[in-house]
């Protein structure tokens, strides 16, 4: 039998019932296997017939061969797809669906149909995710050989959901790489204040990284206040790891005005404790917790916290960046957190003993040593070198800032405002101490020439028209060309 042939049974079938509907329906569906075939106009056509056959004729109608043929129907086809979410009966029928996905026979196909629907199709995911298929599919236990088809589905609809009773029901069924992707999403957590608390529980019970990394995402969300502050010192105090890092990271997500760092500030009893549990985690090589650094981060702009900071408690920060190093970390996942420990010591470095400046270059020139060609950690090394150069006039430190750090086609896609800014000024430091010497090194010239680059870039972009810290750089990059005297005017 035809493909047309098939159709013309179709649509006896749909206006009389007067056809084996099991054959039909099975036979069009195999005939959709072919990706041509699923353009054909007669069965676009007959779409919206389809689905209100599967709605009324519930009783008789073969669901497994239905589901079957919408799963064809729409599989690698965006214009199939939009045919079947906009079809005037599509929220009865959808519900219909949902209502359906109860372990029989037929869920397969429906789950196999919803799997192809939400493939790179956001509207469809928002849509099921409104209808509540999300939370049915999530309850519904499936056989083993069904697992693979109920995750995609899940993977899908959990990636646009912001749903706190969707996310629970992953940790119902502890499905953590689900949560994990799902706590990246903007859940309302004002739906569900206790959610986190659950969940740190759980890591509590089990250190999996997925869970810690989850509570960190969920810690983040704009609409978590986390502002039982007292619990979250209390991790601290725990003998647990991973309790200890989450307690530094949700305080350092609390802290988003200087009232709140105040307050928090106020609150540690020890820097020194804090260091020392970040030690901990690198001598356990637990270097994901080690972006609980986080925290000293947002709290050393507060004057007394920063008071407070032990020489020896800032030796052991300098150190534990060397085996960051060693660990060659920028090379593999966890870069992010050598980078947040450089934002430490860049933080660190606004107010330096002159002491402290000395060890902190010597530990620089090691790491610098390491030659790493990664444009986030080399900014962040950068940024350190800036700030010795304001508290040490010894010209001898420029090579040890420039020298090295050619701009890279990477650094032209992701400018950084904030390191160039640094770089400027540092580099109008050096001239106005020494204009000749600085002048005649290899690194200037291209320097220079990266920065008016750099600052065209940006005039070129439209929200920086007003932005203050451009018309800075404006200030600063004439003022080293009208000392070297040659300035190239922007």
């Amino acid at each position: 039998m035809s493909l047309e042939d098939a159709l013309d049974q179709l649509r006896t079938l749909l206006e009389s019932g007067e056809v084996d509907s099991s054959s039909v329906f099975f036979q069009i569906g195999t005939y959709l296997r072919d990706e041509t075939n699923r353009a054909n106009e007669a069965l676009r056509a007959l779409v919206s017939n389809i689905m209100e056959y599967t709605i009324l004729k519930q009783e008789v109608a073969p669901l497994d061969d239905i589901y079957r043929l919408l799963a064809n129907f729409v599989a690698d086809s965006i214009p199939n797809r939009q045919l079947v979410l906009h079809q005037a009966r599509a929220e009865q029928f959808f519900a219909f669906t949902r209502d359906h996905i109860d372990g029989s026979k037929h869920s397969f196909f429906i789950l196999h149909f919803l799997n192809n629907l939400l493939l790179d199709y956001p509207e469809a995911s928002k849509f099921l995710n409104d209808n509540g298929s999300a939370l049915k599919v999530a309850r519904q236990s499936v056989p083993d050989d069904w697992k693979d088809v109920w995750t995609s589905v899940l993977e899908e609809l959990a990636s646009q959901s912001m749903s706190c009773e969707l996310f629970r029901a992953l940790m119902n069924i502890d499905h953590r790489n689900l949560m994990l992707h799902m706590s990246k999403n903007d859940m309302d957590l004002q739906n569900d204040t206790q959610l986190m608390h659950d969940m740190i529980q759980r890591v509590a019970e089990d250190d999996d990284r997925r869970l810690f990394e989850s509570v960190m995402n969920i810690s983040a969300n704009p609409s978590n206040a986390n502002s039982d502050l007292e619990e979250y010192l209390q991790l601290i105090d725990t003998e647990n790891m991973a309790l200890q890092a989450l307690g530094m990271i949700i305080l350092g997500n609390y802290i988003m005005s200087p009232e709140q760092q105040a307050e928090v500030a106020a609150k540690i009893k020890s820097v020194e404790k804090l260091v020392n549990i970040l030690t901990s985690f690198a001598a356990s090589s637990k270097v994901e917790y080690l972006q609980a650094v986080y925290l000293l981060n947002k709290l050393l702009g507060n004057r007394e916290f920063r008071e407070q900071f032990p020489k020896r408690s800032y030796l052991k920060m300098l150190f534990l960046v060397d085996t960051l190093f060693e660990k060659r970390l920028c090379e593999k996942e966890y870069k992010n957190v050598l980078k947040l420990n450089l934002i430490f010591h860049w933080k660190y470095s606004y107010k330096l003993s002159e002491d402290e400046a000395g060890l902190l270059e010597e530990h620089i020139v090691r790491w610098k040593s390491y030659n790493f060609r990664d444009h986030d950690i080399n900014s962040e090394l950068q940024k350190i070198m800036y700030k010795i150069i304001e508290h040490r006039k010894d010209t001898t430190l420029a090579n040890l800032a420039f020298d090295g750090f050619a701009a890279s086609p990477e650094m032209e896609r992701q400018l950084d405002i904030v390191h160039l800014l640094e770089k400027v000024k540092s580099l109008g430091i050096l001239i106005s101490r020494d204009s000749s010497s600085i002048t005649q090194l290899p690194w200037f010239s291209a320097t220079m020439e990266e920065i008016k680059t750099a600052i065209d870039t940006l005039h070129q972009q439209p929200h920086f028209e007003n932005d203050p810290r451009l018309h800075l750089l404006d200030n600063n990059y004439r003022y080293i060309c009208a000392k070297v005297g040659e300035c190239k005017l922007v």
